[in-house]
């Protein structure tokens, strides 16, 4: 025989079911609006004022975030123009920095080229002549080269053996400078050894050289092909204060700047001879000289 349910255990297992969840709230207009749609049905324009809101909401954010955005390029603008002055300040600063410092370069080749102009340099006297020999031999030189009476005016401030040039023969004598007190007996002194190259005394032959100085070589040395070309034409030349000179007819020509050599010579109807191809035997004017190689130019070459 079949078993009756118990009345009062059915009533107790349903109590023990648990509760369905409650249906969650909705937290956005489209939630709200499908929720809603459980409850009625939602209208045109309910949907319209809902993108709307939610349109406004996005705007609002994107509108913060380009506000955030053009400051941010705002501030880069004003640093911008803050680093520019900056940068033509400095531009300005170094521009006169580099005009004070060849102006101060002109101030020590001047100083320079003053403390030379009373100097003679000569080539020839032997290394065996002892240093302490040499104030005489160039005052019996002086009295030889000028009449008695004009030499013993003449006032000798010192007399050395310079070092010997990095081109120079292995059998060549060191240079010896004479410097004397005034620029006019040096003038006196090369006028009368005019046309006297190599001068002979005492059993040795001398070369009278001028005492250049750097700035003075380095401007020869920039235009010694324009005085190969010279030499190789037999045209004479002179120099001058940072100039080269030459006289044609009744016209002198001055070059005065590398860059218009091309120029100099044309007007003399010359052209340049190739300087990897020169006249032979056409040596500088001075010789045994070195040009100015700066420090960080020969440490890098």
């Amino acid at each position: 025989m079949a078993a009756t349910p118990d009345p009062q255990s059915s009533s107790s297992d349903e109590e023990t079911l648990d509760a369905p969840d409650p249906i969650p709230e909705a937290t956005d207009p489209i939630s709200s609006l499908a929720m809603g749609d459980l409850r009625a049905p939602a209208t045109k324009g309910d949907i319209l004022n809902i993108l709307q809101n939610l349109f406004h909401s996005d705007m609002a954010i994107l509108q913060e975030e380009v506000t955030a955005v053009t400051g941010r390029v705002r501030i880069a603008k004003e640093d911008l123009t803050a680093m520019t002055e900056r940068q033509q300040a400095t531009e300005e600063k170094l521009t006169h920095l580099q005009s004070s410092h060849q102006a101060l370069q002109a101030w020590l080749d001047g100083l320079d080229y003053a403390r030379r102009r009373s100097n003679i340099k000569i080539r020839g006297i032997a290394d065996s002549i002892d240093d302490n020999e040499l104030p005489q031999l160039t005052r019996r030189l002086l009295a030889t080269i000028l009449n008695s009476k004009q030499a013993k005016t003449v006032l000798v401030e010192g007399v050395h053996r310079l070092p010997k040039l990095p081109r120079a023969p292995t059998e060549a004598s060191r240079d010896v400078l004479l410097r004397l007190q005034s620029t006019r007996d040096k003038m006196a002194v090369m006028a009368a050894l005019s046309g006297q190259s190599p001068y002979h005394f005492e059993g040795m032959q001398f070369t009278f050289l001028q005492d250049l100085c750097r700035a003075t070589l380095t401007w020869r040395w920039s235009v010694q092909r324009v005085t190969t070309t010279l030499r190789a034409a037999g045209i004479r030349y002179r120099w001058g204060p940072s100039m080269l000179l030459v006289t044609k007819g009744a016209a002198t020509y001055r070059l005065t700047s590398t860059e218009n050599a091309e120029t100099f010579l044309g007007k003399l109807g010359l052209k340049a001879i190739d300087s990897s191809n020169p006249t032979p035997n056409c040596s500088w004017d001075v010789p045994n000289i070195v040009p100015f190689v700066p420090r960080s130019a020969a440490a890098t070459g």
